[in-house]
C-alpha cells in the first residue's frame, strides 16, 4: 500500500507529509455522524527525533490522507479530517 498523509499547516508548524506509516484504518458508515481513522507511524521517523511529538501533532490540526493499493502511485483522497486523539508512547498513534 501506498500512502502520504498530509498535516495541514496551522500557526505553530508548516504543512508538511509523511509516505512511511505501519498501520492505518478508516471506518465510514451512515449511522455514525462523522468518519473516523487511525494511522500508526513507525517508530523510526528521523523527522520527529529532536522535536516533541505534542510539537508537532496536536488536536484539532487538519489532515488529509492519500491511499492506493500496489505498485502504481495514483494515491486517492480517502480520508479528510483532524486529529482527536495523539498517543503519548511510541509507536505513535494518531486518532482521526
Amino acid at each position: 500500500m501506498n500512502a502520504k498523509v498530509v498535516f495541514l499547516a496551522t500557526e505553530n508548524r508548516p504543512e508538511f507529509s509523511i509516505r512511511k506509516i505501519s498501520e492505518v484504518s478508516s471506518e465510514s458508515s451512515w449511522k455514525t455522524i462523522c468518519d473516523n481513522a487511525e494511522l500508526v507511524l513507525p517508530r523510526n521517523v528521523k523527522d520527529f527525533d529532536n522535536k516533541k511529538v505534542k510539537d508537532v501533532f496536536r488536536r484539532g490540526d487538519k489532515v488529509e490522507m492519500y491511499l492506493c493499493y500496489g505498485m502504481d502511485e495514483d494515491l486517492k483522497l480517502e480520508f479528510s479530517g483532524y486529529i482527536t486523539k495523539v498517543s503519548a508512547e511510541y509507536p505513535i498513534r494518531i486518532t482521526l
